[in-house]
């Protein structure tokens, strides 16, 4: 392969102004591997609201350029192109939109002697791009299991983006064994094709962190999690308002984005109902310096999630000394391994009298917090990074 060759890595689906999963991952994986990789050349795909953000989060670096996808920059650099993207917005033309995204970045991958090429949101967009080797990083595939959490048409295009990344995709990137073994399982893919890289937890440098935040409570535990009825808030508040007599003191802190605001209010309504109204506190979604707060407080990490492609929030608190309490199904069960108490999926009892247990045996709770420390040691950000440099690596041999 020539040595000029670079790696295209694709952010077009991701954006800062929706901070999800696939947005911190993204951003994290590529701060260090850009850290640890000075001898490839990278070429990143931007929307224009996002590119002053990235460069800021990565520095400038010798080894990195931009290329903006925008309708806005094509009005000035490619009229035509431009013309085209609007006129297919306005009649609603997807794939006519697709076309050009496709044609502009296989004209970049020509013009910048792209090899390969990394989708680091989980789906590849545009479909159809030739003369690159494509590598994907596959998070969720809850549509496999809890398909009543989806409409009909988000259920569709989830499935179709996911046929379309096994049929193209030269190596995709599975975030924990669970997901390698439902993509073998549910759509026949070799093993081989597979790599399991795990994720860690968001790094947050110090700060004054009270300033974030509203007076929290002495004792509580805590939930970070955006709201989606899966993540299973509803068993939590009903967990506490099993041991309320016995802990008057014990409060419960939500945080995360609200993607569901009926959910956020039958929470509300709900711990109003347990007459624990004024013990549940929720806080939206926070910065990470308020996160660094919340997680030195805590009492215990809560859970109680039904399902998740990883589980990043038990990596942090352990690295924090947070006893974690969690729901003991996908790959939260290979997350927490045995450094945690894993409890029954929606049990509200079982879950209370895991957080009584940590709350009243110190001798558990100090167990818990050195089996956490050790758990936290096998995911950090470096080896994430390191370990898809591998693949891309790997990706570079084959490119002719």
């Amino acid at each position: 392969m020539d040595s000029a060759s670079k790696i295209l890595i694709n952010l077009m689906q991701i954006s800062r102004k929706s901070p999800t999963g696939s947005f911190v991952y993204a951003e994290n994986l590529l701060r260090h591997l850009f850290k640890i990789d000075k001898e490839n050349n990278y070429v990143l795909l931007v929307k224009k609201n996002d590119c002053r953000f990235f460069k800021e989060k990565f520095g400038k670096r010798a080894n990195v350029k931009y290329r903006v996808i925008d309708i806005r920059r094509d009005i000035y650099a490619n009229p035509a192109r431009a013309i085209l993207k609007f006129v297919c917005k306005y009649t609603g033309n997807k794939r006519g939109t697709e076309d050009v995204h496709r044609k502009e970045i296989e004209n970049i991958i020509r013009k910048d002697n792209a090899g390969v090429c990394f989708f680091p949101s989980g789906v590849i967009y545009p479909h159809g791009l030739k003369n690159v080797k494509i590598a994907v990083t596959i998070f969720d595939l809850q549509q496999e299991f809890l398909p009543q959490n989806f409409s009909p048409a988000y259920l569709r295009l989830r499935k179709n983006d996911c046929d379309y990344v096994v049929s193209r995709a030269d190596r995709i990137i599975a975030i924990s064994a669970h997901t390698k073994k439902t993509l073998i399982d549910k759509y026949g893919i070799s093993a081989d094709a597979v790599a399991v890289i795990y994720p860690a937890g968001q790094e947050v440098e110090a700060g004054a962190e009270e300033n974030f935040l509203p007076a929290l409570p002495e004792r509580f535990v805590f939930y970070p999690a955006a709201f989606w009825p899966h993540k299973n808030h509803k068993i939590l508040i009903g967990a506490v308002n099993l041991i309320k007599n016995k802990f008057t003191g014990l409060h419960l802190v939500f945080s995360g984005i609200v993607k569901n605001k009926e959910l956020e209010e039958e929470l509300k309504n709900l711990a109003g109902i347990l007459g624990i109204a004024d013990r549940v506190h929720f806080l939206g979604r926070l910065s990470g310096h308020a996160l660094d707060y919340l997680y030195k407080k805590a009492e215990i990490l809560a859970y109680p999630s039904a399902f998740e492609g990883f589980g990043i929030p038990p990596v942090e608190a352990f690295n924090y000394g947070v006893p974690v309490i969690a729901a003991d199904n996908s790959s939260i069960r290979e997350v927490v391994g045995e450094a945690g108490i894993l409890v029954k999926t929606g049990d509200a009892a079982a879950l209370a009298a895991a957080i009584e247990a940590v709350l009243t045996d110190a001798q558990l709770r100090e167990g818990l917090i050195q089996k956490g420390r050790a758990q936290a040691a096998y995911f950090s950000w470096e080896k994430t990074a390191k370990e898809t440099l591998a693949v891309f690596k790997n990706l570079q041999t084959q490119v002719q």
